[in-house]
């Protein structure tokens, strides 16, 4: 709708049984987050509207990865490999809850975005929760080691999970 030299652009937004119409801007766009468990009881005439995407931590994980300065993607990459391996070589029943997207959560736990944005590992030495503390003299064994630190940061987590 055009008012004068100004366009306006409504959308129609429900709260309960009640429907009206908001000014939105031009550049609007929604964007609704629905659960796997939950996408097969949404009416179809309600999921037509939009497109859908299936987007899991490993996908998340692979973005942030691929925007990391490539010596910290070749470190993180060997570290993925060698959990995988690890948790082969162990059984993964051994660890309590585990799913597909364990390991890859603790994984994405590890990218950090600064201020402008910059994608970087986050400083080990200042990250450590009331649980991995008491792991501390294990994670840093050799300080000067990153990846085996971030690898022993990451078994503790899963382990503790």
């Amino acid at each position: 709708m055009a008012t004068g030299d100004t366009r306006k652009i409504f959308s129609k937004v429900a709260i309960g049984p009640k429907t009206i119409d908001v000014i939105v801007h031009e550049d609007f766009q929604c964007i609704v987050h629905v659960k796997r468990s939950e996408f097969k009881d949404i009416p179809a005439p309600f999921l037509s509207r939009f497109q859908k995407y299936s987007l899991s931590v490993n996908d998340f994980y692979r973005i942030r990865l691929q925007k990391l300065p490539i010596n910290e993607q070749i470190m993180l990459r060997n570290i993925e490999e060698k959990t995988l391996s690890f948790i082969q070589h162990f059984g993964r029943q051994y660890f309590y809850g585990m799913n597909e997207n364990t390991l890859y959560s603790c994984l994405l736990s590890l990218i950090k975005i600064n201020e402008n944005e910059e994608y970087s590992l986050l400083n080990m030495h200042h990250h450590h929760t009331q649980l991995t503390i008491k792991l501390k003299s294990f994670i840093e064994q050799n300080p000067t080691n990153i990846q085996q630190c971030l690898f022993r940061l990451i078994l503790s987590k899963m382990i503790q999970r």
